[in-house]
């Protein structure tokens, strides 16, 4: 099941209510945490998959485990480096990274941001980490502002366009920062909250920053 949250930022009503963009042919992508050697997660491009799962695994060598076509169409497979950077490569396949192990809380040392750290805790002073039981995964976030850098590399490939009600288009590209900096807040593998979530732009202020609550409440709409 899908899940959808909602909130608002300073400027516009900003709805967060969380898959990656296509890594480089042959690349494994690796996130921050404990990653486990010789397991991989593998997302197949949507509308482009032309061999199954286990095809897929036994034809570069891995032994697949989990077939995933919920909320993504992908399987997990142990395999090497090299064979994983070899399926990687395969036309049918967006992504490939690497599995890690999760538990009960995660912990980031040292959070580049003091908000971050102040999540987590009552007290001062700040003990310089922030702790989490969840990232998000799963959860799509719909930042209605000014557009968003998809490419930002905090996003981690997570970001994708939406809708841009100010030029009427579908490219929400950022010309302000603002809604970036929003969605980084909210989803950023380093400076976010929930580091796993998905980030979906939606443009209803343009470059200066300014718009209307009629388009405000437009952009909310298309994410209901």
């Amino acid at each position: 099941m899908r899940k959808t949250a909602t909130l608002l930022s300073s400027a516009a009503m900003v709805a967060v209510f969380a898959a990656p963009a296509t890594a480089a042919a042959g690349e494994i992508r690796v996130s921050p945490g404990e990653n486990i050697a010789g397991s991989f997660i593998v997302k197949l491009k949507e509308g482009g998959v032309t061999a199954s799962a286990q095809t897929l695994g036994s034809r570069f060598g891995g032994q697949v485990g989990h077939v995933y076509n919920t909320v993504f169409q992908g399987f997990s497979v142990k395999m090497s480096d090299a064979q994983a950077r070899r399926l990687a490569a395969d036309p049918s396949v967006e992504y490939v990274e690497r599995d890690q192990v999760v538990s009960i809380q995660a912990t980031q040392v040292n959070p580049p941001s003091w908000g971050l750290d102040r999540i987590d805790q009552r007290n001062l002073p700040l003990d310089q980490r922030y702790t989490y039981n969840s990232t998000g995964s799963g959860v799509n976030a719909y930042i209605i502002d000014t557009g968003v850098r998809i490419t930002h590399r905090d996003f981690g490939g997570r970001a994708r366009n939406g809708r841009d009600l100010v030029d009427n288009d579908a490219v929400a590209q950022d010309g302000n920062g603002h809604g970036t900096h929003v969605a980084g807040t909210v989803a950023g593998t380093l400076h976010g909250v929930a580091k796993q979530a998905n980030i979906i732009a939606v443009r209803v202020l343009n470059n200066s920053g300014s718009g209307t609550i009629a388009g405000a409440w437009t952009g909310w709409r298309t994410t209901t």
